[in-house]
């Protein structure tokens, strides 16, 4: 079974109430819902298909947690009160396309 993706353009508006949960994303959201408090883990890698709503969920994650999102392109070239300020919480999309590794191990 495969996704259509429609090509709408239309605003990117993120929000939960607009998220639909199907069997394809539920445990994600499951996870995502109740983080903290029922997983112990720092880190969550969430990966899927395009368009399978990653971006629309990870913006409602952001929104609860006050998250915020890197800069991939400034990895490596900035202080990391710079990249993410002072969050718990960050979120860094597209790790495919990171051109400075070294940083964004370190």
């Amino acid at each position: 079974m495969s996704q259509l993706a429609l090509q709408w353009s239309l605003p990117e508006h993120y929000v939960a109430e607009d998220f639909i949960v199907s069997s394809a994303n539920h445990a994600a959201f499951t996870f995502i819902a109740h983080w903290p408090d029922q997983n112990n883990q720092p880190i969550a890698l969430l990966v899927g298909a395009e368009a399978s709503g990653k971006t629309h969920l990870v913006h409602c994650w952001a929104e609860r947690t006050q998250a915020q999102f890197l800069d991939n392109a400034k990895l490596g070239c900035v202080s990391s009160e710079e990249l993410w300020g002072y969050s718990h919480n960050v979120i860094l999309e597209n790790i495919e396309r990171i051109n400075n590794e070294a940083a964004f191990f370190h």
